[in-house]
């Protein structure tokens, strides 16, 4: 079908294949073989197959993931489908090592490194400090119509002064890369999860989108002098760490 199709981009070290469709029968085979020459490419192998879209799995299409993801390092499956979830854990059988991920947050968590690239803050010629890190992030803004819309990102650059966003599905990017320019668009509702503990609500301001990389920069606006605290912390704790992780 022309909607079965299958889009291969990346977030750090992260390989991500977003399954539109029906992965099933010849497509499930021939995807496979696809995925696995895309894979041939690439020296890492975090693998995280996103699955939110695809109408219908099958047998075969399950299996063409697991199969994709035998030489993985760590692999993910995004998908709140019992039937797919119970194919999976049919299929593994406790013999090999596969995360099932219910929703977005489970996935950040899941690749909190490799989403993102330690950065020497040393190297650094900017105003405020960015650190290399992976923080969910949701995002709300109203189109000229009045439609409220909410997104889901993940943070790979923060500062006290903004961040930069990657986008886990290909969708959003299409829908996000109107708004540059946009100036009823450009204004967002950001709710930024630094942790379980702390969530904080600013807006945010559309800086840049770099579309071919699946991205969006966004400057805080009118961040009162508390956030501002609470993410100088949350950066200072964290450079602080020796793996420089999460």
């Amino acid at each position: 079908m022309e909607n079965n199709k299958i889009k291969a981009k990346n977030i750090g070290a992260v390989q991500i294949f977003e399954i539109n469709g029906n992965f099933a029968g010849e497509f499930a085979k021939d995807g496979q073989e696809a995925m696995q020459r895309t894979l041939s490419k690439f020296v890492f192998q975090n693998l995280l197959f996103n699955l939110k879209n695809a109408r219908y799995v099958d047998t075969q299409g399950v299996a063409a993931v697991l199969n994709s993801s035998s030489n993985a390092h760590k692999a993910c499956v995004l998908t709140d489908r019992p039937e797919v979830i119970d194919e999976i854990q049919k299929q593994i059988q406790g013999k090999e090592s596969i995360c099932i991920a219910h929703d977005e947050f489970e996935v950040s968590r899941f690749f909190s490194k490799e989403f993102a690239q330690e950065v020497n803050p040393q190297q650094e010629k900017r105003k405020h400090i960015r650190l290399k890190t992976v923080v969910p992030l949701e995002f709300e803004f109203e189109n000229e119509m009045g439609i409220q819309f909410k997104y889901f990102a993940v943070v790979t650059n923060l500062s006290e002064g903004g961040l930069f966003a990657d986008f886990i599905h290909s969708n959003v990017e299409d829908r996000m890369s109107c708004l540059t320019g946009s100036s009823s668009c450009q204004f967002l509702n950001l709710h930024l999860y630094l942790d379980s503990e702390h969530l904080i609500h600013i807006a945010g301001r559309i800086a840049h989108g770099d579309w071919e990389e699946g991205g969006l920069g966004l400057e805080f606006v009118g961040l009162q002098s508390f956030e501002k605290e609470k993410i100088q912390d949350w950066i200072g704790a964290h450079l602080r760490r020796p793996d420089g992780g999460l």
